[in-house]
Formats: structure tokens, C-alpha cells, sequence
């Protein structure tokens, strides 16, 4: 069986949206529970990190050279 790339395509999309809704559940999740300032902002940095990852582009920490 061969899968074309629309199909890998199609495939990746749906995967980033699935994980881009656990990440805004969880974040809503964790703005509401009885979790002390910092355990919040960790978990917020956490899912923002993640977030990143799924989305792609420039990560933290990333060397970035730009021509002008």
C-alpha cells in the first residue's frame, strides 16, 4: 500500500490539530486549577514550548541568521 502526499499531508494536519487541541484543553485546564504561581507559569511555558514544536519556525535557543 503507497500513500501519496496529499495523504501524508492530509495526516500531518490533522496530527498538529489534534495535538493543538490537548494543548489548549490543558492550558485552560491548568490557568484554572489550585496550582500555586510558579507550578502555573512552568506548566503555561511547558505547553507554549510544545506548541512551538507543532507549529514549527524558530524555537528558543535557536541561532538565527537573517540577511538584510
Amino acid at each position: 500500500m503507497s500513500v501519496t502526499r496529499d495523504e501524508m499531508i492530509d495526516a500531518k494536519a490533522d496530527a498538529q490539530a489534534a495535538i493543538l487541541r490537548i494543548i489548549e484543553k490543558e492550558t485552560a485546564r491548568v490557568t484554572e486549577a489550585n496550582m500555586n504561581a510558579a507550578g502555573r507559569a512552568s506548566a503555561v511555558r511547558d505547553l507554549a514550548l510544545a506548541f512551538r514544536y507543532v507549529v514549527g519556525g524558530q524555537q528558543p535557543g535557536a541561532v538565527s541568521v537573517e540577511s538584510k
